[in-house]
């Protein structure tokens, strides 16, 4: 609660840095946030403060949208896929909103940045074949003009798998209900998994028979498979 010296600064700049490699690298995508805003707040707690309001205001503007928006994705993917869809959001933490903020300066020409860019929608499927059948039905949603990414045929070496895309949202009969959709042009950033594999892709998993069974192919979740036998 004390302002630190140089000595402390440095040491505290060193420290965060380390431990951010470190949950980079066991993909600790959790954890890294924490760490993040953890050493902007000791090195500067005036500007974190100044940016953690500003993300607080804009996320709390955009929440109603924000959940209508899951629950809509989550109806119209279980209509099309006919099994059962939770879509959730996460949001950034304080140094994740400064990159995004950097990110839309440069990339358009409207700067106004909303909660759609501040947050990652979660798209929770009970089967890995499940995450395929989902990619398959946005385009009741909208469109991507993006590379979709495939981490579950190329996990990380700690087991964190899933698909990622952007979706660029449209006015799709399903989605008439939105009325605001007609007033911008609405981004998600979707990353589609199984329960277990969000769990490893927020939480990491450092526990060597996860690694064995993502790096020997052990990927593919059968229909009768119980929760209890794809953790063992």
């Amino acid at each position: 609660k004390r302002p630190f010296n140089q000595r402390e600064l440095s040491r505290i700049e060193s420290i965060g840095t380390t431990l951010i490699h470190i949950t980079k690298k066991f993909n600790l995508w959790l954890f890294k946030r924490d760490v993040e805003d953890l050493k902007l707040r000791m090195c500067d707690p005036v500007q974190y403060a100044s940016i953690e309001g500003e993300l607080q205001k804009i996320l709390q503007r955009d929440e109603e949208k924000l959940r209508e928006c899951c629950d809509a994705v989550a109806i119209v993917l279980q209509r099309v896929i006919q099994t059962s869809v939770s879509v959730t959001y996460s949001p950034c933490g304080v140094e994740g909103f400064s990159r995004r903020q950097q990110i839309k300066q440069a990339a358009s020409s409207n700067n106004q940045i909303t909660g759609f860019d501040l947050v990652i929608f979660d798209v929770i499927v009970p089967l890995v074949k499940d995450c395929y059948s989902v990619l398959g039905a946005l385009n009741h949603l909208g469109y991507s003009d993006q590379l979709m990414t495939d981490q579950i045929a190329h996990p990380k070496l700690n087991g964190s798998s899933y698909l990622s895309i952007s979706l660029i949202l449209e006015q799709k009969p399903y989605l008439y209900n939105l009325s605001w959709l007609s007033s911008n042009t609405h981004v998600l950033q979707l990353q589609i998994a199984t329960y277990v594999m969000n769990a490893v892709t927020h939480y990491g998993c450092l526990y060597p028979n996860c690694y064995q069974s993502y790096t020997e192919g052990f990927l593919q979740e059968s229909e009768n498979s119980s929760l209890e036998e794809v953790l063992n």
